[in-house]
């Protein structure tokens, strides 16, 4: 499943995406990303894809540890 979060950056609303399945997830292009982040007024999409998350520490487990540690 892919998880959102919404953050502020510079006072600008932005928003992170990722998988918490430890998958690679796509946006409408078809580029893959491990995480995503945009202005939330773009309004993008993703979908998770087959593609595995490489390595034992990904940048995603660091976001969502940092997320946790955050709450």
């Amino acid at each position: 499943m892919i998880v959102s979060a919404l953050f502020e950056m510079n006072g600008v609303s932005h928003i992170r995406h990722y998988s918490d399945s430890g998958m690679m997830i796509a946006s409408d292009d078809g580029i893959e990303y491990e995480v995503a982040e945009d202005l939330t007024s773009l309004g993008k999409t993703y979908h998770e894809t087959e593609t595995p998350v490489e390595g034992e520490t990904t940048e995603a487990d660091e976001l969502i540890a940092m997320l946790e540690d955050a709450l």
